[in-house]
């Protein structure tokens, strides 16, 4: 080939990505490490803390008490429950077991003793036991039968049928039976040291709202963030009140209710879904938020199924319940969402 002929070929232009692909990359190292500082900044102003997950799959926070602690449950890598201990000071840390596997709290007092049920070693007589957490002594088998745990039980009561109930409350040694929203069922958790209680009734359309009561105000429908349904779950002794509530479209969102402020929505960041599980007194509240899956894990499933791998190699199942225990700090937060309640209902 002649020069005259070389020099008449037309030069091959690369595209642009192709020739600055190493400043393409950086620059989207650099805006991902940007969205992740905004994300922390917007955790750290709203007072939100995640605690992550102690290497496993999923976590949730269960009780605090007023000193802070916060327990729960997280499910380790072989997909076991495990009981976790959350302080200011040490971070999250798993509690162990009696033996066995697994190991559930209930409730922690303000004694930071922890109380759950845990299994016990294979070929035991019974497959779990009853437990108390300290300090001092880490886990040991309970052997008394009570406790301030038991005392403050979370389990509502209702009277009635099972197609036809009111809430019930006992209160200094009396029976309160409660009136529904309209509907035809209802229940009520046992109420706080001032006597006021919360619980869900069904209205008249059969949807299930949550109700704040006090022997001088009667029933207060607490309303909903939007949606058809709001589920309490916990009352502190300021009678504010928190649980989960659906939006307008259909999305379950953690919530605070309080007689001057409304129900108003908790900050999820940029999570699939929430809910808040219990207050203390000085306005910390726990629960969980829930992240939405990879992309990928639908595809790597039903490879997964196919071939017939352990439950550990199924991510199918591992981000089916990508919950993650979480700490809101509350009041006062003018930023948070503001919706009107319901009428009040004697």
């Amino acid at each position: 080939m002649t020069p005259s002929s070389t020099s008449s070929l037309k030069k091959v232009t690369l595209p642009l990505f192709f020739k600055h692909w190493k400043i393409v990359i950086i620059s989207a190292i650099c805006v991902a490490l940007l969205a992740s500082v905004l994300i922390y900044q917007k955790s750290k102003s709203k007072a939100v803390i995640l605690f992550g997950t102690l290497g496993g799959w999923s976590s949730k926070a269960v009780d605090i008490n007023n000193a802070g602690q916060v327990i729960g449950d997280y499910r380790n890598e072989n997909g076991d429950i495990r009981a976790f201990l959350w302080t200011k000071e040490s971070g999250m840390q798993d509690l162990g077991t009696l033996g066995g596997r697994s190991s559930y709290v209930a409730g922690i007092d303000e004694n930071g003793q922890v109380y759950g049920s845990a299994d016990n070693p294979p070929n035991s007589p019974q497959s779990s036991s009853r437990f108390r957490w300290t300090k001092e002594k880490g886990m040991e088998e309970r052997t008394d039968s009570s406790s301030e745990i038991d005392r403050r039980s979370r389990y509502s009561i209702s009277q009635g049928t099972e197609d036809e109930s009111v809430p019930t409350i006992y209160y200094n040694k009396k029976r309160f039976v409660l009136n529904n929203l309209g509907g035809k069922k209802g229940s009520a958790y046992p109420p706080n040291d001032k006597g006021q209680a919360t619980g869900n009734s069904e209205i008249e359309n059969g949807d299930e709202h949550s109700f704040f009561w006090s022997q001088e105000q009667g029933m207060l429908d607490i309303g909903t963030l939007g949606g058809r349904k709001t589920h309490a779950n916990y009352i502190n002794n300021h009678g504010q009140i928190v649980g989960y509530s659906l939006t307008k479209n259909g999305e379950k969102r953690a919530f605070i209710w309080s007689r001057d402020k409304g129900i108003r929505e908790l900050e999820t960041l940029a999570g699939k879904e929430s809910e808040a599980v219990v207050i203390n007194d000085s306005g910390e509240i726990v629960g969980y938020i829930k992240h939405s899956p990879p992309w990928w894990v639908g595809p790597w499933g039903w490879i997964a199924q196919q071939l017939k791998l352990s439950y550990k190699y199924k991510p199918s199942l591992k981000y089916k319940d990508l919950k993650e225990a979480v700490l809101w700090r509350v009041p006062p937060d003018p930023d948070l969402k503001q919706f009107p309640t319901t009428p009040e209902k004697q």
